[in-house]
C-alpha cells in the first residue's frame, strides 16, 4: 500500500498542519520525530538559504509539512494550507521565503493575523482558532506550473487591524481567489515580502561582523563582558543588604 501510496501521482495537496517544535524536555508528551529523507531537504532548502543563527524552528512540523507538501505534487500541482503565518515576515524564515518564489508559479498569501505574542496584540484582532491560538494564521495557495516563466508571481492580503473572529471569518467566507483585491509583492534579494529592508541599509560601516570579517568593523573583540554568574550574590544597591547576604552565604 505504501509503494502504491508513493507510486500514485498526487496534484492537489490541502491541509492544516500542526504547529509543533517537538518535545523541550523528557516530560513532555510530543516526542522528537525524526524524518532523515525530509529533514534533508529542509536543510538543503529552507535552512540552507535562511540568513538566521538558530534554525531550530524550521524543522516545525508545519515547515516540514510545506516541504513534503511541495516536493510531493511533482512539477505541476498546487499546495493550499491554513497554517501558522509567522513565517511571513519572521527573520529565520527568509529562507522559506525564497524557496516558496522558487518553488511556485503563482502564491497566494491571505493574512489573518491574530498574534497574540505582538506588543500591539489589540491590532492583531481575533484568533480565528479561538482562545487556544496565539500565533499568526495564514491561508497560503501555492501553484507549481513550469509553463510559467520569469520570477513567481506572489499576491498577498492583509485581513485589516482591530477585526474581531465573526469579522474575520464573514471576510473570509464570502471571498475567494478571484474576487479578493491582492497586493503583487515583489521580494527583495533578501527574501523580504512585507516590510521590506531598505538596501542602503547595507551600504553603511559595520558595527562589527563576527562570521565573515571581510568588511572590518569598529569592534574586533567578542565577549560577554564583565561575567561573575553569582551577581544575585555578590551585587546589590544596598550596602546593607549585600553585606548580611554576604554574612549569610560564608555562614552557610
Amino acid at each position: 500500500r505504501i509503494v502504491r501510496q508513493i507510486e500514485s501521482p498526487i496534484n492537489v495537496i490541502v491541509g492544516n498542519p500542526p504547529y509543533s517544535k517537538g518535545q523541550t524536555s523528557a516530560n513532555d508528551s510530543n516526542a522528537n520525530l525524526s524524518y532523515p529523507t525530509l529533514d534533508g531537504r529542509i536543510a538543503a532548502t529552507y535552512a540552507g538559504l535562511s540568513t538566521a543563527t538558530n534554525k531550530n524552528s524550521l524543522y516545525d512540523s508545519y515547515f516540514r509539512a510545506y516541504r513534503w507538501a511541495t516536493d510531493r505534487v511533482g512539477e505541476h500541482g498546487i499546495v493550499a494550507f491554513v497554517s501558522n503565518g509567522g513565517w511571513i515576515d519572521g527573520n529565520t524564515a527568509d529562507g522559506v521565503r525564497l524557496s516558496f518564489a522558487d518553488d511556485f508559479a503563482h502564491v497566494w498569501v491571505f493574512n489573518l493575523r491574530g498574534n497574540m505574542r505582538k506588543a500591539n496584540w489589540k491590532e492583531e484582532g481575533g484568533q480565528i482558532f479561538g482562545a487556544g491560538s496565539q500565533t499568526t494564521i495564514a491561508v497560503f495557495v501555492g501553484v507549481k506550473d513550469t509553463a510559467h516563466t520569469g520570477p513567481a508571481q506572489i499576491h498577498y492580503r492583509d485581513i485589516g487591524d482591530y477585526l474581531d473572529r465573526e469579522q474575520k471569518l464573514r471576510i473570509i467566507d464570502a471571498g475567494t481567489v478571484d474576487t479578493l483585491e491582492w497586493d503583487t509583492i515583489v521580494p527583495n534579494t533578501s527574501g523580504d515580502w512585507v516590510g521590506q529592508r531598505d538596501d542602503m541599509f547595507g551600504a553603511w560601516p559595520v558595527i562589527a561582523e563576527r562570521r565573515k570579517p571581510t568588511r572590518g568593523g569598529v569592534f574586533t573583540r567578542f565577549s560577554r563582558g564583565v561575567e561573575s554568574a553569582r551577581d544575585a550574590w555578590m551585587y546589590s544597591y544596598s550596602r546593607d543588604a549585600l553585606t548580611a547576604n554576604v554574612r549569610r552565604m560564608v555562614g552557610n
